[in-house]
């Protein structure tokens, strides 16, 4: 059997190989990724490539992931790659936003995402507190204002810090109830003029016919 061809990749200087890698895996916007987003396929073409090249790609880049349900765990497993991979202490930066249909809070996966952020800050991401312009309803704005809290006490211990969070947990609800009580009448009324305009529709019509049959 003829022995492997060993790749003229290899043949090159390191520092050579490092420039290639450099220009196929650094971008110049944000890599948006996905819930157990597939590495580069550079990245899967063999251990030594692997070895040399997993730190530029994960160092070297700004990454953004959009959550789905407020569940903001769902980043972990990246997030520990690129703590995982990481040189001299330098880390690529991750910044997580909501789905756009997400403005209903899911208690549950906030308070399950607050609690992780406040206990394993450096493997858990929280939420920008920068509201997007046009299009996070109140809930969703003060439900991002949540981190800062747990950013400012995180020297305190939790059950400290979740009895301040449940004020907020509170107005959050109050304010997706008022939300949807405007949404309820807005849709009841927007009924009621349709209604109305039936009817005068209607009217006019049978107008029209008798002044057709008187002449």
């Amino acid at each position: 059997m003829a022995p492997t061809q060993r790749s003229r990749l290899f043949t090159i200087p390191a520092e050579v190989r490092v420039r290639i890698y450099e220009y196929a895996l650094i971008s110049n916007a944000p890599i948006v990724i996905e819930k157990d987003e597939p590495q580069p396929n550079i990245l899967r073409t063999c251990r030594q490539i692997r070895k040399e090249a997993m730190s530029i790609y994960y160092t070297e880049n700004d990454f953004s992931m959009t959550i789905h349900q407020w569940d903001g765990l769902a980043a972990v497993p990246f997030r520990k790659l690129m703590l995982k991979y990481r040189t001299n202490n330098k880390v690529g930066n991750l910044v997580l936003d909501l789905c756009t249909g997400c403005d209903v809070v899911n208690f549950e996966n906030l308070m399950k995402w607050t609690e992780a952020y406040h206990e394993d800050h450096e493997n858990v991401v929280g939420l920008s507190q920068n509201k997007v312009r046009g299009h996070d309803s109140r809930a969703k704005t003060l439900a991002r204002r949540v981190f800062g809290t747990v950013e400012a006490m995180r020297s305190e211990k939790w059950y400290e810090v979740f009895e301040v969070l449940i004020v907020f947990y509170d107005a959050i609800f109050a304010l997706q109830q008022e939300d949807s009580d405007e949404l309820a009448d807005s849709e009841d009324e927007s009924d009621s003029d349709e209604d109305e305009e039936s009817e005068s529709s209607g009217d006019e019509s049978g107008e029209s016919e008798g002044q057709s049959e008187t002449s």
